[in-house]
């Protein structure tokens, strides 16, 4: 009875910290999604739309200038992998800015923790910000109605993220353990997302994301120590 009570205790914990935040906006309404414990809030004219925009049959829009904003209860241990799928339809590349913010704190008090968007003032190439300056990522370049896949992970209490971009069709991009900017800058939580969009007035200039999720696992101290406990509770058994 001890050895199940153990495993009891390894799968709630475990489950508690890996549990999926997402929303491909199936539910035709930006209150859909597992997991969220805010709505999706517009800023500008952003909402949602209906049609295989992504993918599915609905996906969060962008028009004008505007933004969808995603808040959850604070990731405040292991490891955050955020996902999702943008698109955008400048009007032959009229458009100044897409892109996401990742939300929540770093140890300077940062509260926009990544930036990766593309930015039309440079040939529309891809840039990062984690704190400082953007830089830039040249090697995946924007192009109208084209999609693009996105992978950002950092770890709470550590100083350096990764990230991925596929292009659909086209080339990727990616890096590995790169550093926060500003020295001894480490992630305190995860506690939202943030898309934006900016473009030049005119018909089809919009903006569109899907497939957005949150994945928080636990982290190896954590799983250490349960490992652990079971085999304790084994051997007193």
């Amino acid at each position: 009875m001890k050895l199940n009570s153990s495993i009891l205790v390894l799968i709630t914990v475990t489950s508690v910290h890996s549990a999926t935040i997402v929303d491909d906006f199936e539910s035709n309404s930006l209150t859909g999604g597992s997991g969220w414990s805010n709505d999706w809030t517009a800023g500008g004219s952003g909402g949602f739309v209906g049609g295989n925009v992504i993918s599915g049959n609905h996906a969060g829009a962008l028009f004008g200038t505007s933004s969808l904003v995603r808040n959850f209860s604070a990731i405040t241990s292991g490891t955050v992998t955020a996902t999702w799928s943008i698109k955008g339809l400048g009007g032959s590349g009229n458009f100044n800015e897409i892109g996401v913010n990742l939300l929540g704190l770093k140890s300077n008090n940062q509260t926009n923790i990544i930036t990766l968007k593309f930015d039309d003032s440079n040939t529309s190439t891809l840039f990062l910000n984690d704190g400082g300056s953007d830089f830039t990522q040249g090697t995946v370049g924007y192009t109208d109605n084209t999609i693009y896949d996105f992978t950002l992970s950092a770890a709470i209490g550590g100083d350096k993220y990764s990230w991925s971009v596929i292009q659909r069709g086209g080339g990727t991009a990616s890096g590995t353990d790169f550093t926060f900017s500003g020295s001894g800058t480490t992630l305190t939580n995860v506690s939202g997302i943030a898309f934006f969009w900016s473009a030049d007035a005119g018909a089809g200039n919009d903006g569109f994301i899907d497939n957005v999720s949150i994945i928080p696992e636990p982290s190896s101290a954590l799983l250490g120590a349960l490992g652990a406990l079971m085999l304790l509770r084994r051997r007193r058994n």
